[in-house]
C-alpha cells in the first residue's frame, strides 16, 4: 500500500466510523421519538378510554332519568283518568238521584244561577213535567217568583238553561259538574291519592 492508499484507507475509515455514529445516534433518536409517540398513544388511548366510559356512564344515567320521566308521565295520566272518572261518576249520580234529591238540587242551583229570582228555564226532556214544575216552585218559594217554564228544547241531559232578558246561563249537569272539577280536582286527588 502507498501512500495514497493509507489515506484513503484513512478516510474511509473515518468515514465509515462517523456513518456508523451518525446511525447509531439516529437509531437512539428514533427510538425516543418512537418511545415518546407510543406513550402518548397509550396516554391518549386512557384518556380516549376514560371518556368513553365517563360518556357511557352519562347515556345510562340520562336513560335513567327519561326513563323514570316517563314513569312519572305515566302515573301522573293514570292518576289524571281516575279524577276524571270520578267526576264522570259524580255526573251520573247526579243524574240518578231520586226525584225529590233532583228537585232540590236543581232549585238551587236555579237560585244561584238567578239571585234575582227571573227568566225562562229550558229544561232537559227527561226533566220536563212534574220535575221541571216542582224545581221551579222550589225556586219560586225562594225569590220573588219570576222563573217561568220555557217551551223550548234542548239537546241536554240534565240541569236547564236559564234565559234572562240579556243572557243564557248554562246550568246543565254536564257543565255544573266540569265547572266543579276546575275548582275540586286537586281536592278529589289529595282524596284519591292521598
Amino acid at each position: 500500500m502507498n501512500g495514497l492508499d493509507t489515506i484513503l484507507k484513512r478516510l474511509d475509515d473515518q468515514a465509515t466510523a462517523e456513518i456508523s455514529g451518525i446511525l447509531a445516534q439516529a437509531q437512539v433518536q428514533a427510538d425516543a421519538i418512537t418511545a415518546e409517540y407510543a406513550a402518548k398513544a397509550e396516554a391518549l388511548e386512557a384518556s380516549m378510554t376514560q371518556a368513553t366510559a365517563q360518556e357511557v356512564e352519562s347515556l345510562g344515567s340520562r336513560m335513567e332519568s327519561a326513563s323514570d320521566m316517563e314513569g312519572r308521565k305515566a302515573i301522573l295520566g293514570a292518576k289524571q283518568d281516575m279524577v276524571a272518572q270520578a267526576f264522570d261518576k259524580a255526573e251520573q249520580a247526579i243524574l240518578n238521584l231520586n226525584e225529590a234529591e233532583y228537585v232540590a238540587f236543581l232549585a238551587n242551583a236555579l237560585v244561584a244561577a238567578a239571585p234575582n229570582g227571573e227568566g225562562a228555564v229550558i229544561f232537559a226532556q227527561k226533566d220536563k213535567g212534574a220535575v221541571a214544575e216542582a224545581v221551579l216552585a222550589a225556586a219560586n218559594a225562594q225569590t220573588k217568583g219570576g222563573f217561568t217554564l220555557s217551551a223550548e228544547e234542548r239537546a241536554i241531559s240534565g240541569g236547564f238553561v236559564l234565559v234572562d232578558k240579556t243572557m243564557e246561563i248554562n246550568a246543565t249537569v254536564e257543565t255544573l259538574v266540569r265547572l266543579a272539577r276546575g275548582q275540586w280536582a286537586g281536592q278529589v286527588a289529595k282524596l284519591l291519592f292521598g
